[in-house]
């Protein structure tokens, strides 16, 4: 790993806690925003979870995003999601101008119910 990387996790203790509505702010709308993905004028800060989050207030992006989570809850929740990749392609050649690998361990506890 690179010195500069770090790891973190995001520890779901059992099946009902497999939702990813909880982490949507900062796992798609910080990123948009901050590198300038969407035009600043698509986003909005909000209080949540006792932090000051940047959430999108475009209601295309906000759906499309919620589809995308949706498919990834029911990935995360049968234990088939092994490894989430975000790319920020440039256009219209699509350089790849960013990329994050999100490699994801799954406990068979969890997904069974057992834990």
């Amino acid at each position: 790993m690179h010195p500069s990387c770090s790891i973190h996790a995001i520890p779901f203790r059992s099946r009902r806690n497999l939702n990813l509505h909880h982490h949507r702010p900062p796992l798609s709308n910080s990123i948009l925003y901050q590198r300038g993905v969407y035009p600043p004028e698509s986003f909005q800060q909000k209080k949540q979870y006792g932090l000051s989050l940047t959430v999108t207030s475009d209601d295309k992006l906000a759906s499309y995003l919620a589809t995308v989570l949706e498919h990834l809850e029911r990935w995360l929740a049968a234990g088939a999601l092994k490894r989430l990749v975000l790319v920020i392609a440039g256009s219209p050649e699509g350089d790849v101008l960013e990329r994050w690998t999100f490699e994801v361990q799954t406990d068979a506890k969890v997904v069974t119910g057992e834990g």
